[in-house]
């Protein structure tokens, strides 16, 4: 039998609330063993840092879309610090349409088009951020979380 217990994190006007779901029992035939994984499952945090959250130790952590917001710097390493806060082995995430600037290829890509209308609007620091060769260490630790 597997047992998972899953905890949702939210965020709701700006203010995080955690969530813990019911635990769920999966029968599994083929084994006899039991097995107990701690889920946490994290959604549009935007580069929220969490502070005064307490959240609770995790197997695995899956951390669906909108990591971050802007994709400004300082906002991407608020996230890192986040991602290595939080008490797991394993960190899963599933990006979401915020999180463009963690792609591999946005930085040559943006240069090459030198189209501003992929940049998001009113976010001058993204443009002028393109020529930061320590955004891309940033974004590499992000990957690396």
């Amino acid at each position: 039998m597997l047992r998972a217990k899953f905890t949702a994190l939210g965020l709701f006007h700006g203010r995080p609330s955690i969530h813990p779901l019911p635990l769920r029992s999966i029968s599994r035939k083929s084994s006899s063993h039991r097995h107990k994984i701690r889920m946490m499952i994290l959604s549009d945090t935007y580069g929220d840092d969490l502070e005064g959250i307490s959240l609770p130790r995790a197997d695995v952590v899956l951390h669906c879309a909108d990591l971050i917001n802007r994709s400004q710097h300082a906002e991407i390493k608020r996230t890192v610090e986040m991602l290595r806060a939080i008490d797991a082995p394993l960190k899963l995430f599933v990006p979401g349409n915020h999180d463009f600037r963690l792609e591999p290829g946005y930085r040559r890509w943006t240069k090459a088009t030198n189209d501003p209308n992929w940049l998001q609007q009113g976010d001058e620091n993204i443009a002028n951020a393109q020529k930061d060769q320590t955004e891309d260490e940033a974004e590499a630790d992000v990957r690396a979380s």
